[in-house]
């Protein structure tokens, strides 16, 4: 999962690869972010939402593949903000969004 150190490594990383101009392959395996009361005391969603946004300006390749699994909005972070945003996306296990419990 997710959390503020690895959203800002990735976002960082992007921005590298970008200003080189390296293209970037995703091994994704992320079942999302990691949520609670804890980790938003440390401006999760902020450090998540800047992964978006370097993603959002890359101009290299990004490719994904996903290995086992990828939910939700972490899987999006890892493939460029969607799954049809990369030059392709190879699956080798499952993905989608996040299941919704019905309230009873």
């Amino acid at each position: 999962m997710i959390d503020v150190e690895a959203a800002d490594k990735a976002a960082v990383f992007m921005q590298l690869c970008h200003a080189h101009g390296l293209a970037l392959i995703s091994l994704t395996d992320i079942s999302g972010f990691i949520v609670g009361p804890d980790i938003e005391a440390r401006a999760h969603v902020r450090h998540c939402c800047r992964m978006f946004g370097v993603a959002s300006h890359l101009s290299v390749p990004f490719c994904t593949v996903i290995t086992r699994k990828g939910y939700g909005l972490g899987a999006q972070a890892m493939t460029v903000g969607g799954f049809e945003g990369p030059v392709f996306t190879v699956s080798t296990g499952e993905f989608g969004m996040m299941a919704r419990k019905a309230v009873s």
